[in-house]
């Protein structure tokens, strides 16, 4: 996962004919999530492979694709309806 954001961060990765191509955000998300079918072609502990997967490469790529922030903008819409809601009953 860090080659993968390593190569997201210097804007650039190698293809599997060894060229040079450019390494976008939707590029990065394949194969971070592709990680996780090779975890479970090399191991045999597809539950181990599912924990690890979500601990530690869920995050990142919610990051990317800019869903985690579109929940933490929700939750703070719904925070202030609430709040709002709260004052007009008083």
């Amino acid at each position: 996962m860090r080659f993968i954001l390593r190569d997201l961060r210097r804007g650039w990765t190698y293809d599997h004919s060894c060229r040079k191509i450019k390494m976008t955000k939707k590029l990065a998300i394949k194969r971070l999530v592709y990680l996780l079918a090779l975890c479970k072609k090399h191991t045999d502990d597809d539950e181990a492979c599912e924990r690890a997967y979500d601990r530690h490469v869920t995050p990142v790529v919610l990051r990317l694709s800019g869903k985690g922030i579109a929940r933490k903008k929700e939750k703070k819409k719904a925070k202030k309806a609430k709040a709002k809601a709260k004052a007009k009953a008083r």
